[in-house]
């Protein structure tokens, strides 16, 4: 079943599809996606739209415009993770920080849910990122309290620590850094 507006005919709704896709497209272009494929994507988005349109809040042109742009940036923001330059295969430390930007990047669009038990293993990835790259290392080591140290060098190992002890683990590395910074 289509939706075309009362007023219009199903050829003006299609031309005012086809225009806002070539408007858009150029703008969009990433990763494996070419103008193209942004084109068919947009057009897609557009006519799926039909059904929301409103016509006594707005025109159609207008509506489809604002609701396909929106959703080709959230389709960017989603899908686009760029492969390295090829010059960086040989090179492991530049290919880490480049796929680290990307998993950085993808985090970035995600919403840290702090009641799902995945959030404690990020936080705690994000510590020992952090443990690891600085001095912080050291302090935390020379500052951990002996009944979390053995946990604290399983965790800097990479061996699983329990979540409960993981937790306790987090906070009081948490609060060393903050005395840290506060002095």
């Amino acid at each position: 079943m289509t939706h075309i507006p009362d007023n219009m005919t199903e050829t003006e709704v299609l031309a005012i599809i086809e225009k806002i896709a070539k408007t858009l497209a150029p703008g969009f272009i990433f990763g494996c996606y070419d103008k193209n494929d942004i084109e068919q994507e947009a057009r897609l988005i557009a006519w799926t739209a039909l059904p929301k349109f409103n016509a006594k809040k707005g025109k159609l042109y207008n509506f489809l415009y604002t609701h396909t742009k929106r959703r080709l940036i959230t389709l960017k923001r989603d899908k686009f993770h760029r492969n390295p330059p090829k010059n960086y295969d040989n090179d492991e430390r530049r290919r880490t920080i480049w796929e680290k930007r990307n998993i950085d990047k993808k985090n970035i669009s995600q919403p840290l849910n702090l009641e799902n038990n995945n959030s404690i293993e990020y936080i705690s990835n994000c510590i020992l990122e952090l443990v690891s790259q600085s001095e912080l290392f050291d302090i935390i080591d020379q500052n951990i309290d002996i009944s979390l140290r053995a946990d604290f060098r399983r965790l800097v190992e990479g061996v699983t620590v329990p979540k409960q002890r993981q937790k306790k683990l987090i906070e009081s590395m948490k609060e060393i850094i903050k005395d840290y910074h506060d002095k």
